[in-house]
């Protein structure tokens, strides 16, 4: 019918006297054997949702009600297939599940960075502490600035997450990329070993 030539792309003439199998993508040939069981034993199938395959080759989620079609003997002569394209609705129900995972990663982060920030604080507070009880000449002052400028690097790697997570917000601005990779470089020559 005009429904089906619409949905499939193939006018009546390409279809008629075709075997169903002319819609069925390859793994999916054993549903019509297992559909057709179903209808010889006076059962009927609804709102089956499956993927067919369309004249121009593309596959399309569809959803089959499938009945027996009696003749006045109340014998069962045939089936009648209505399909209808749900792949529109499938498309949008994947686009929302997409969203979903991006909101839990969000929640997620915001929680992550929430607690991490908790951490920061400590170890901020009992350095800049430390700090003050050892005095400039301490050598160990500066290994405690080390630690307040990494703890501050890493509040700011926070306020991203929470930012990301829609609970902060970004601030753009110019960035001093000698200045952050000098700071960061006594880190890095600690923690790799010398060979």
């Amino acid at each position: 019918n005009l429904g089906a030539e619409q949905i499939f792309g193939y006018f009546e003439a390409e279809a008629v006297g075709q075997h169903i199998a002319l819609l069925m993508p390859a793994d999916r040939s054993h549903e019509e054997s297992d559909i057709m069981e179903r209808i010889r034993h006076g059962g009927l199938v609804k709102h089956f949702e499956t993927l067919r395959r369309r004249k121009d080759g593309k596959e399309i989620h569809v959803s089959l009600t499938i009945s027996p079609v009696l003749d006045a003997a109340q014998k069962i002569v045939g089936a009648s297939h209505i399909a209808r394209d749900i792949t529109e609705r499938r498309e949008l129900e994947e686009q929302l599940r997409q969203s979903q995972k991006l909101e839990s990663l969000g929640v997620l982060a915001g929680g992550l960075a929430h607690d991490f920030n908790n951490l920061l604080t400590g170890i901020m507070g009992n350095a800049s502490l430390m700090i003050g009880d050892l005095g400039k000449a301490d050598p160990a002052g500066a290994r405690l600035d080390e630690i307040l400028r990494a703890s501050e690097r890493a509040a700011l790697l926070v306020r991203q997450m929470l930012a990301y997570a829609g609970k902060g917000r970004f601030v753009v601005g110019p960035v001093n990329l000698a200045a952050d990779v000098a700071e960061v470089l006594p880190l890095v020559r600690t923690s790799i070993s010398r060979l």
